[in-house]
């Protein structure tokens, strides 16, 4: 029986190492998650990144918690601002994400952003944002998880989120 006050180490998995198609990876495309966008940074040099690995850890308080690659740049404004906000988007409207894969210098022509309670970049043509403070960060593999705090909540439209399915898409976390 483990001490219960031991540090537990944690390694990252290698699923199907060599194999992009392998038994873990194929169960793993079961797993249904949204599809997001995320910001942060400031209103006038916004960060802007798609996510799908989001989920609810609290209720009391309200948590996030969010998955984003190691490498991804969003992760400097985002440790600045100790702050983000995740926007669902509707089920049947998947142009912001389609806008996201675009080159950078378009991306973000014409996007409404306004700031948002905390002063984060808010895109409220989305279907709902949760505005979130970072509160706590763990690194347990090749994705650092950022839980944030719920501080204010909007709902712009009635309307089903958007999911990898609508999208027709799968995220393993690989490339």
């Amino acid at each position: 029986m483990e001490d219960e006050g031991a540090a537990v180490t944690h390694q990252p998995i290698d699923i199907d190492p060599g194999r992009e198609e392998g038994p873990i990876t194929r169960v793993l495309t079961g797993v249904v998650n949204g599809l997001y966008v995320v910001t942060s940074g400031r209103v006038e040099r916004p960060a802007v990144m798609a996510v799908s690995m989001v989920s609810q850890v609290s209720a009391e308080p309200p948590l996030l918690m969010m998955a984003v690659r190691h490498n991804r740049r969003f992760r400097t404004p985002l440790e600045q601002t100790r702050g983000f906000v995740l926007h669902l988007l509707p089920a049947d409207d998947i142009g912001l994400i389609q806008r996201l894969k675009g080159p950078p210098r378009t991306r973000l022509r014409d996007l409404v952003i306004e700031p948002s309670p905390q002063g984060l970049p808010l895109l409220p043509d989305t279907l709902a944002a949760l505005e979130c403070r970072l509160v706590d960060t763990f690194t347990p593999g090749d994705h650092v998880l950022y839980f944030g705090q719920v501080t204010w909540a909007k709902r712009f439209r009635e309307g089903r989120a958007l999911s990898l399915t609508d999208y027709g898409h799968v995220y393993t976390g690989r490339r």
